[in-house]
This record gives structure tokens, C-alpha cells and sequence, in this order.
């Protein structure tokens, strides 16, 4: 009886060479030069590519960068399939290598129409939506939000070279802090310093800037200009310790909420700065009553 194969003997061989553990980059190569097609795509209508990338095994996502890398120099056709294969990594949970792998394909031409853009963006924000409810890697979770504005800007035809994941956070100084008008945090005092917000703020760094969300969320981007903010406010006074320090790591995690028989996991993130200030911050899932959560930032 003849083997069935998924797109074909070569491109199948080529395929499990990629879902190894430990990808074999010569024997890749090799493949691809015997004539494996890089854009085969399956009776389901799974490009190649999608399918090495989909539920993959968590110890091969450090090499999804330099598969991408491979299949782009070989011929892959990034600007017609791009955003279907980017909509497979939504499947791989592998920390910053999937936001690492989309800005490979944006950069290679990734393209559609509004509704691909659309779809894809979905895709995205729903994954993203499952992790910071239902999973416990908080650190993956934040990949998304910055995987996200790539692919927004991307699609508006706006640069997305200055996006990068929260790891990229780590290191840089503090010389300011901003927030918009309609989302400037209020502080309260008491035993501890807790601060309200509606929106949004930025720590400045250099050419750079830490942009912290409500959702909770935190990505880098480039420091904004004059006329991006419609009403800068300088949060100097309310976090001084902040302006000055250099941002010495970040760290997530869980906060167990119940209400009656269900139990919420309340997402949480924590700023760390090297004067051994740290500032956390979450959010409030809704269901939640105020009392027992809501969404603020805590400076300890």
C-alpha cells in the first residue's frame, strides 16, 4: 500500500525535521535543496510553514526565528501567506519567539486585506484574552499585547520596528514618567500607596519608552513625541523614586480571588526598580466585586 503523505514526501520529511527538539539546520538546508516545496500547503489548507509552527513541542520555539529565516531565503512567499502562518503561532506558546517570528514575516512583506489584517488581529486578542484568565504564564501572556501592536500598526501601513516584548524593559533608565490627561492615576494614600488608574502611563527611557496598560500589560516602544499625547501629564511628583532608577526586573503572577463557588486567578505584574522600589499592577476581571480587587497600581 502506498505511505499517504500530508504535503508530500519531502516537504513531510521537512516537516518533522523542524518539529524535532533540536532542529537539524544542515539537514534542513539540504531537504529544501532536494526540491522540498516551502510553500506546500495540505488537503486542510495548512501551509507548511503553519503547520511546523502549530502545537509545537515548548523546547523548539527558540528556533522558530531561524526556521522562518530558512523558509524565507528558500522562497517562501511571506507577503501572500504570512499572516495565516502568524495566525499559527497563536497555537505556540513559546515566550518572546513567537513576537520574534512574527516581526521576521512582517519585515519579509506579511500582507492581506482588511479582513486578513482583521482575522488575524482577532486571533490574537482572543488567545491573548484565554492566557490572562485561564493560564498561569503570565510572562507568555505579555507577548501577545506587543505581538498585538505590531501587527495593528503593520496593518494601519505604520512602523513597528520600535515594539518590543516586556524582557526588553529590563535594564533601561528611567528619566520620566507621562500619562495622558484622561488617564492620569490618583493617588491615595494610607498604610500603603495605591494608586488608581483609567488608562494608561509611560515610563521614559532614553529614545524609549515602557508603556504600562490597565489590562494589566506592558511593552516598549518609542519614546512618544510632542504631539502624541493630547494632554501630557508629568507623573514626576507621584512616583519619584521611579525617575533615576534603572528597571531591574519583572515579575508575574497569580492572585487567588474567590467569590462564592468560583475562583478567579488575578493577574499581576510587578516593576521592579534597583532602589528596591517595586510598583504593582493588575486589574479587575469584572466579576469580581471592588472590594475585593480592582484595577490599580501599589507601589510597596
Amino acid at each position: 500500500m502506498d505511505q499517504t503523505y500530508r504535503f508530500g514526501k519531502k516537504e513531510d520529511q521537512l516537516l518533522r525535521l523542524c518539529k524535532a527538539h533540536v532542529p537539524n539546520m544542515d539537514k534542513i538546508h539540504a531537504v529544501i535543496t532536494e526540491g522540498a516545496d516551502v510553500n506546500a500547503v495540505d488537503e486542510d489548507g495548512w501551509r507548511l510553514l503553519g503547520a511546523i509552527f502549530s502545537h509545537n513541542s515548548a523546547a523548539t520555539g527558540e528556533h522558530f526565528p531561524a526556521i522562518a529565516d530558512v523558509f524565507i531565503r528558500a522562497g517562501f512567499d511571506a507577503k501572500r501567506f504570512g499572516l495565516s502562518v502568524m495566525g499559527s503561532l497563536v497555537h505556540s506558546t513559546h515566550d518572546r519567539y513567537i513576537f520574534d517570528t512574527a516581526m521576521i514575516l512582517l519585515k519579509a512583506g506579511a500582507h492581506g486585506d482588511k479582513g486578513k489584517w482583521e482575522s488575524l488581529l482577532e486571533c490574537i486578542g482572543t488567545e491573548e484574552s484565554y492566557q490572562r484568565c485561564c493560564d498561569y504564564d503570565h510572562a507568555c501572556e505579555n507577548i501577545y499585547y506587543a505581538w498585538y501592536e505590531i501587527v495593528r500598526r503593520a496593518s494601519e501601513g505604520k512602523s513597528f520596528d520600535d515594539i518590543g516584548v516586556w524582557q526588553d524593559c529590563v535594564g533601561l533608565k528611567v528619566d520620566g514618567i507621562v500619562a495622558d490627561a484622561n488617564g492620569v492615576p490618583v493617588v491615595t494614600k494610607g498604610k500603603k500607596e495605591k494608586i488608581l488608574f483609567r488608562d494608561q502611563f509611560m515610563l521614559l527611557c532614553g529614545e524609549r519608552a515602557v508603556m504600562i496598560e490597565a489590562c494589566p500589560n506592558i511593552y516598549l516602544c518609542r519614546r512618544p513625541g510632542a504631539t502624541d499625547l493630547a494632554n501630557p501629564v508629568d507623573l514626576s511628583e507621584q512616583l519619584p523614586f521611579a525617575a533615576g532608577a534603572i528597571i531591574e526586573r519583572i515579575d508575574f503572577e497569580h492572585r487567588g480571588v474567590r467569590e462564592g463557588k468560583t475562583y478567579y486567578r488575578q493577574p499581576n505584574i510587578h516593576v521592579v526598580f534597583n532602589n528596591g522600589r517595586t510598583i504593582r499592577f493588575s486589574t479587575n476581571f469584572g466579576e469580581v466585586p471592588e472590594k475585593e480587587t480592582s484595577k490599580f497600581f501599589e507601589v510597596l
